[in-house]
């Protein structure tokens, strides 16, 4: 029903993966391959029910509607088996901004905040910029397939104050167990460590992988949890600045609140709540078929990539657009420098990931149109003829 073929042009929208190109990698003609988000237009719905509010013409001050939030519930009962309440959910215009407020409602400058690294590198600058200490929980990786350290989790627990948690993983795209999700909770519950999970990617998961959220196992995890979730990746719209906060306890749900209350956050975006309420209501089969796309896109990188590169550790993700690779055992020994320089294809680099041990990591967003991937594909298949000439 929907066509994910279709190339979109970019450049000349204050597309920050598009428009940055010269001030980021000094040239112009790199394809960007790094900032997570994605080449699709948002579901013809989002579109023309932005273009009808649009045209009323008046865009004044925002408050929410019920839908906001029944909508948001609904879809959270359909595609997660979980039903948050009303009371629980609170306005946050990104995730990122989300996380930053529950680090300073639920923590006091230098606690000590668990990562289980490689991690999404916000969370680093998060933790140190707002006073808090890292205390890193490297993840173990067997062959590219990464698990958790219960040991290490527990003895570093015993110090900690929260857990800032991620599911689907970014970078390496584990979608968490049920089994693995309880073992984390129950660390935490036992040494008072809440936990701040983000699950920004949670719609995003490949055939035989099921999302749970953490704060569903049980009333009790429920309440040492505050779970970040946002259409915006799912639905491409994240310029329209609009995700939530779930917090089922009223002492941490007040906390956010006043967190909240102090940066005047509590006003909601105009467009990001229409767009929001239209995509939880009328946006299963596109995520269905997205998800499907995505998957087929990914095969196809991985193919490529193992083909070209002999030593190359890819593990297929269980979720998120985004593909963790391992050059360590391959000829290539600067990855990132190779992509950007040579190949004029810019990833993420891996470095920044970890707190060390990654710099033979880059990772690669995969959420465009088979085209601009099969053109990404050759320029590092041409790359590394003229580099073995």
């Amino acid at each position: 029903m929907y066509n994910f073929d279709t190339v979109v042009r970019r450049k000349g929208t204050v597309s920050r993966k598009w428009d940055c190109l010269t001030e980021l990698y000094r040239d112009e003609e790199v394809l960007p391959l790094w900032v997570a988000d994605m080449d699709f237009k948002s579901p013809p719905e989002v579109i023309n029910a932005l273009v009808r509010r649009a045209e009323h013409g008046v865009y004044g001050y925002t408050g929410f509607s019920d839908q906001y939030y029944e909508k948001f519930i609904s879809w959270a009962v359909r595609r997660y088996r979980w039903r948050p309440e009303r009371d629980w959910i609170h306005f946050s215009p990104g995730v990122v901004t989300g996380l930053c407020l529950l680090i300073n409602a639920l923590t006091k400058p230098g606690d000590q905040v668990l990562l289980l690294t490689p991690v999404y590198y916000p969370f680093f600058n998060i933790v140190r910029q707002n006073g808090r200490i890292i205390s890193d929980c490297p993840l173990k990786n067997d062959c590219g397939f990464y698990t958790i350290d219960y040991e290490l989790l527990e003895r570093q627990a015993k110090d900690a104050k929260a857990l800032m948690f991620c599911n689907p993983h970014n970078p390496v795209g584990r979608v968490w167990t049920r089994e693995e999700l309880e073992k984390v909770a129950d660390i935490c519950f036992r040494n008072q460590v809440t936990i701040i999970s983000d699950d920004i990617h949670c719609d995003i998961t490949m055939k035989g992988h099921q999302y749970t959220p953490i704060a569903s196992l049980s009333p009790e995890i429920a309440q040492i949890t505050a779970t970040c979730m946002a259409p915006s990746k799912t639905f491409n719209i994240a310029g329209l600045k609009t995700s939530m906060i779930i917090i089922p306890s009223r002492e941490l749900s007040e906390a956010c609140t006043q967190e909240t209350e102090r940066y005047s956050l509590k006003t909601s975006n105009l467009f990001g709540e229409t767009a929001l309420k239209v995509a939880y209501q009328t946006g299963d089969r596109w995520v269905d078929e997205l998800c499907d796309y995505l998957e087929g896109n990914m095969d196809y990188v991985i193919g490529a990539l193992r083909e070209m590169i002999p030593g190359i550790v890819l593990r297929k993700p269980e979720g998120t657009y985004l593909l963790w690779a391992d050059f360590r055992n391959t000829a290539i020994k600067d990855p990132y420098r190779f992509m950007v320089e040579q190949a004029k294809v810019a990833p993420s680099e891996g470095a920044h990931f970890s707190m060390s041990g990654s710099e033979q990591f880059i990772r690669f967003n995969i959420a465009s149109p088979r085209p601009m991937l099969e053109e990404a594909m050759g320029r590092i298949r041409r790359a590394i003829l003229v580099q073995s000439l």
